[in-house]
């Protein structure tokens, strides 16, 4: 870029990319010293990646592993979280169903950031008739209940069996329709902060600099939209892996979704707590426990970093 001399050349303003790396060095040092539930939260997001990660080796049993001889055991040093009636390790299940939820809540939040970044960058950038067109989609998208399509999109795809997919398993194709319907919605919610962002920055100066200097729409977006509308990408992100993994929690307390052979924090709170909430109540205590955990978490750690993130909100 050209900058301003004594011979009247055009100036360009930079443009705050070059915040680049110090700006979220700063936002994470901010995070740390000054947001102590933002650090709550991200602790819970370390030890549920660490348990989704390490789960073969943390588990101490297989945890579909049927022991007649051990069902409805409470909580001892061999079974810390007890058995289920069929004898099952309930440690095991939660640690396993916290892979399954960041699995699914990862693939929807990576889903639903691509979608609210694409609509909202190309209806905040070209404006008119393209944001017309989609800010009214949106309206349509939004005024329909969430859940109802959600369960509408599982019942379609319930006997149909995706190419290249398993019939059962932790990735079939009822969990590849959850996964991306939830995605799909939370990247139509998504894509109104991203619009106003966009919209923000597509008014800046050094924006119409670069413009007037002959750049193209494709380099504006590349070079000085899409850097400058992260911090609340990633703060919808974070926010948006908490909706998703209590959404997938919801379907499978329904007996939607994730296969019932799949160990799931909602499938042990519909299958196994409702019924022996009286004799067992640890069936329940403790999914609900972890679920409650990852949503806190993550929320926690979602508002921080809008804090932290936003000039505005900044104390």
């Amino acid at each position: 870029m050209q900058e301003v001399g004594s011979a009247g050349t055009i100036a360009v303003a930079r443009r705050p990319e070059h915040r680049g790396r110090s700006l979220y060095t700063q936002a994470l040092f901010r995070l740390l010293t000054q947001k102590p539930m933002g650090v709550l939260g991200l602790a819970i997001v370390v030890v549920l990646v660490v348990a989704a990660i390490g789960a073969p080796w943390m588990a101490p049993a297989d945890p579909n592993a049927l022991a007649s001889g051990a069902k409805l055991e409470g909580p001892s040093l061999s079974h810390p979280f007890g058995t289920d009636n069929l004898g099952r390790d309930v440690f095991s299940r939660v640690v396993f169903g916290a892979r399954i939820s960041m699995t699914i809540g990862l693939v929807a939040v990576i889903t639903s950031t691509v979608i609210s970044v694409a609509i909202g960058v190309l209806s905040g950038f070209f404006g008119g008739v393209v944001d017309l067109l989609f800010q009214r989609l949106i309206d349509a998208l939004i005024a329909f209940p969430g859940l109802v399509l959600i369960l509408a999109m599982v019942a379609i795809f319930a006997d149909t069996d995706l190419p290249g997919l398993p019939e059962e398993g932790a990735i079939s194709t009822p969990t590849v329709v959850l996964m991306g319907t939830i995605g799909f919605l939370l990247g139509v919610g998504g894509s109104r902060i991203i619009r106003s962002a966009v919209l923000s920055v597509r008014a800046s100066t050094y924006v119409e600099a670069a413009q007037s200097l002959g750049a193209g729409d494709l380099r504006l977006m590349r070079t000085h939209i899409l850097p400058n509308v992260l911090p609340p990408t990633i703060t919808l992100a974070t926010l948006g892996l908490g909706t998703a993994i209590l959404l997938e929690a919801t379907l499978s307390f329904l007996g939607l979704g994730v296969p019932p052979n799949i160990a799931t924090w909602g499938g042990m709170l519909n299958r196994e707590a409702r019924s022996w909430m009286t004799e067992a109540p640890w069936l329940a205590l403790f999914p609900g426990l972890a679920l409650s955990l990852a949503v806190f978490g993550f929320n926690m750690l979602g508002d921080a970093l809008r804090d932290v993130l936003d000039p505005r909100l900044r104390t």
